[in-house]
């Protein structure tokens, strides 16, 4: 019983990462749109750590727009 209780959860896991992993690009051209003065790999940066919030995008953008203005001095784009 324990077994099957913990393969019925591993699958869930595995399938809620996956669902995260295809909504990486989204949330990645959100916070780019949202902050055109990062550069891209903060914005990945941003992304990834946000991606909890990915299914509600004022959450996402408040989360991401958050840790981009405490890195603001690693994160403007240069040029």
């Amino acid at each position: 019983m324990f077994a099957r209780s913990f393969l019925v959860v591993l699958g869930l896991v595995v399938i809620a990462n996956i669902a995260t992993a295809n909504n990486f690009p989204q949330a990645v051209q959100t916070l780019s749109s949202a902050y055109p003065w990062a550069n891209m790999n903060c914005i990945y940066q941003a992304a990834n750590i946000c991606m909890i919030h990915w299914s509600n995008q004022q959450q996402l953008l408040f989360c991401g727009g958050s840790w981009l203005q405490r890195n603001k001095g690693q994160c403007m784009k240069s040029g």
